[in-house]
């Protein structure tokens, strides 16, 4: 059960760390089509977590540990589905470079 609380922590701290880590690069992008999209990508991924987090916490309970995965699991699919992008919007090989540095994937 530690181990599981544990990983449950780490992967709390690391999607952070990449949901803040986006949030800087979106700002720096050149091309406007691309920081509009990772500003997009930024706040679902932002509303995924708060929404989450207005659970009341409780690492012993099933439920919670379910509803936590899935919802890293949910997080994880938009944000494979995400690098689609340039090739659904028909980017550029630059804004495509772009959009994959933003996503923290080169």
């Amino acid at each position: 059960m530690k181990l599981l609380i544990n990983f449950l922590s780490a992967s709390v701290f690391f999607m952070s760390l990449n949901a803040n880590a986006v949030s800087t690069i979106s700002c720096l992008s050149q091309h406007k089509k691309v920081a509009d999209d990772l500003t997009i990508y930024d706040s679902t991924i932002a509303k995924m977590i708060s929404d989450f987090e207005q659970m009341q916490s409780d690492i012993l309970s099933k439920d919670w540990v379910k509803s936590k995965l899935q919802n890293m699991f949910d997080i994880d699919q938009y944000m494979r589905k995400y690098t689609q992008t340039p090739y659904q919007q028909l980017y550029s090989i630059d804004e495509t470079k772009s959009l994959l540095a933003g996503l923290c994937i080169t």
